[in-house]
């Protein structure tokens, strides 16, 4: 994932008025990218993210049809929670010259812009258009706070994008809680104030059935160098049952979809109204 190479004024949406914004020097650039090079080969694709990169390619035209009605500045403000710098198809906000993007993280060394618990955002009220939460919600302990603060820091009008894994192992970051279907995702933003707008799976079921394999393969190896060996082997071993999903297409079987995705706007007004049909796929 890339990051913006523009500097964002963190200072004018921080409620301590603080400049929270880390610095990221050249060289770092070219280590980052030798790191992502080393994490394609350890960990190839893991499903075809059409999906989510429609999604975020909706965003950003939402996001500039409601610059152009509103003709405010802060109509491009998308505020990132807990993806350190973004997940996949992010960067389709993040190069775009009139995206203001900020990202909010715990981790120290995720390269977020801000550090911060998510369960008490550190952003004043009604400053956001879009939101993101991309296979957060899974990993914190009270996921109605943060999707609670997410409304709260959003402008009315503004749109939540959420993502979260259902067919898919275990995996701690520090923990992992749970898992939820496309009608619990979006059940959980209507008791949250939100209209959900859309919502879909995140990949096909070859993608879902890949997730399965992978954990039960790696489940006869140890963490140690065996493991360490073990995983882009059995990675790269199924990546052919993401076929499936390329021969099939992913929307006749939901039943093993690897993640669902949902929209949801908070409120309603003139400006939603003329502009929630530009959020359908």
């Amino acid at each position: 994932m890339r990051k913006t190479d523009k500097k964002i004024p963190t200072h004018e949406y921080c409620e301590d008025g603080s400049d929270a914004v880390n610095s990221c020097p050249g060289w770092r650039k070219f280590v980052d990218l030798g790191f992502r090079l080393a994490r394609l080969i350890y960990s190839p694709p893991s499903r075809i993210p059409r999906d989510t990169w429609r999604n975020f390619s909706i965003l950003l035209r939402w996001l500039r049809e409601r610059a152009r009605f509103s003709g405010d500045r802060d109509s491009h403000l998308v505020i990132n929670l807990g993806s350190g710098r973004g997940g996949e198809g992010f960067s389709i906000l993040a190069r775009d010259k009139d995206v203001q993007c900020l990202c909010m993280d715990l981790k120290i060394d995720g390269g977020a812009d801000v550090v911060a618990d998510i369960h008490q955002v550190p952003i004043a009220d009604s400053v956001a258009s879009l939101v993101v939460l991309q296979a957060v919600l899974e990993h914190v302990p009270d996921p109605e706070r943060v999707l609670s603060e997410a409304y709260r820091i959003l402008m009315d009008g503004g749109v939540i994008y959420v993502e979260i894994p259902f067919m898919q192992g275990y995996h701690a970051d520090p923990e992992d809680y749970r898992r939820l279907t496309g009608p619990g995702l979006k059940m959980a933003l209507e008791k949250s104030g939100f209209e959900v707008v859309t919502h879909g799976p995140t990949g096909g079921p070859g993608a879902g059935l890949m997730a399965v394999v992978r954990a039960f393969l790696l489940g006869f190896f140890r963490k140690g160098i065996l493991r360490h060996i073990a995983t882009p082997v059995v990675r790269w071993a199924t990546l052919p049952l993401l076929m499936v999903d390329m021969a099939y297409g992913h929307r006749k079987n939901q039943v093993v979809a690897p993640g669902f995705y949902a929209m949801g706007v908070k409120s309603h007004n003139s400006l939603h109204d003329s502009l929630t049909g530009n959020l359908q796929p």
